[in-house]
C-alpha cells in the first residue's frame, strides 16, 4: 500500500510541476548574440526548444520562468527558484532579447543590454549597455475594477513600440490617496520619455473617433464599449478589435437615415486611418473595426479609460 501511495504522489507532483512550466514560443527559442559595431561576437545566451532552460557563453545555465514576455532566468536547472538564484531578467521582442544581469543591478540604475538572434530584422544591432528609468503611473479607479487589465495594456503599449518594460518587484500598489500605481522599468532615452507622456497625457475621448466628410464626430470610443469589455486586444500580433454597442448602433442608424450616401472615417490620435464600412439591411451597423500595429495596445488602453472617464497621470 505504501508503494502505491508513493507512486501516486510522484505522479501528482510530476503533473503539478509540468503544469507550472513555461514554454517559450517557437519564435523565441535559439541563440541570441552580443553585437559590437553591428558585428556579431562570440558572447551569447541560448534558449532551448521545448524545455524551459537556458545557457550562456560563460558556462552558466539554468531554468526559465515568466509570462507575457517578461522572463526570469535562474541558475542551475535543478536548484530552487529563488531570488538568490536569479541571474537575468528580460523580455523577447522581434528577434531580440533585452535583459539585465542581476549582478549589474545597482540602487541608482539598472544597466541593460540587447542580444539579437540571427533571425532578427533589426538593421542596426547594438549591444551596448544602457540604463533604464522607473516610471510610475497612477489612476483612481472603482474598487471592483480589475487593475491587471490596465497594467497589461500599458505593458503591451511599450512592447508594441519596441520599448518592452523590465519586470520589477511591487509593480502595482495603492498610495495613501487610494490611487492605483503601476511601475514600469523602461529604457531611459528621449523616445521612451516622450512615450511616457503620450500614455499619461493622452485624452481618451479624442483617441478613437468616427467622423463624417465634414469633420463632425458621429461616434466616439464609448459607442464601441459594453459594460464588461473594452475591445479585444491580442498582444501577440498586436491587434485590437472593436464592435459598436447598442447606443452606437442607434446613432449610426439615425445618421444613415439623414446621410444615405455619406462616408465615415476613422481617426486615431487625430490622424485619419481609413474609411469605415457600414452594413446595410434591416439593421444598420458598423463593421468590426480592427486596429493592428504599434497603436493597437495604446488605443485599447485609452478606450478602457474612456469607459470610466479617467485619465492616467505620471508620479514624479
Amino acid at each position: 500500500m505504501k508503494k502505491i501511495t508513493i507512486c501516486v504522489l510522484v505522479v501528482v507532483i510530476s503533473a503539478l510541476l509540468c503544469s507550472c512550466r513555461v514554454y517559450l514560443s517557437k519564435e523565441d527559442v535559439g541563440r541570441y548574440y552580443c553585437y559590437e559595431n553591428n558585428v556579431k561576437t562570440e558572447t551569447w545566451i541560448e534558449f532551448k526548444k521545448n524545455c524551459v532552460s537556458w545557457k550562456d557563453s560563460d558556462g552558466n545555465y539554468g531554468s526559465v520562468r515568466g509570462s507575457e514576455g517578461d522572463y526570469s532566468l535562474y541558475a542551475n536547472a535543478n536548484s530552487a527558484v529563488s531570488d538568490e538564484n536569479l541571474m537575468y531578467k528580460g523580455y523577447f521582442s522581434n528577434g531580440m532579447f533585452s535583459f539585465y544581469k542581476i549582478a549589474d543591478k545597482t540602487e541608482k540604475s539598472i544597466l541593460c543590454r540587447n542580444f539579437y538572434s540571427e533571425e532578427s530584422s533589426t538593421t542596426d544591432k547594438d549591444s551596448s549597455f544602457y540604463s533604464v528609468a522607473i516610471i510610475t503611473y497612477s489612476i483612481e479607479l472603482p474598487k471592483e475594477t480589475d487593475s491587471n487589465s490596465i497594467y497589461t495594456l500599458i505593458f503591451g503599449s511599450y512592447l508594441s513600440k519596441g520599448y518592452g518594460p523590465f519586470g520589477i518587484s511591487e509593480k502595482t500598489y495603492y498610495d495613501q490617496d487610494n490611487k492605483l500605481c503601476m511601475r514600469f522599468a523602461v529604457k531611459d532615452c528621449a523616445e521612451t520619455r516622450e512615450f511616457v507622456n503620450k500614455i499619461a497625457n493622452g485624452n481618451p475621448r479624442e483617441t478613437f473617433l468616427v467622423k463624417d466628410e465634414n469633420g463632425d464626430t458621429v461616434l466616439t470610443a464609448k459607442d464601441f464599449l459594453k459594460p464588461d469589455t473594452y475591445g479585444m486586444y491580442d498582444d501577440t500580433k498586436p491587434t485590437a478589435v472593436f464592435r459598436n454597442n447598442q447606443e452606437g448602433q442607434r446613432k449610426i442608424q439615425e445618421w444613415k437615415e439623414e446621410n444615405p450616401t455619406g462616408i465615415l472615417k476613422l481617426f486615431i490620435f487625430g490622424e485619419y486611418v481609413r474609411d469605415v464600412s457600414i452594413t446595410a439591411g434591416s439593421v444598420v451597423n458598423i463593421e468590426n473595426i480592427e486596429i493592428t500595429g504599434s497603436n493597437a495596445a495604446l488605443v485599447a488602453k485609452d478606450v478602457l479609460l474612456t469607459q470610466w472617464d479617467k485619465t492616467l497621470s505620471v508620479v514624479e
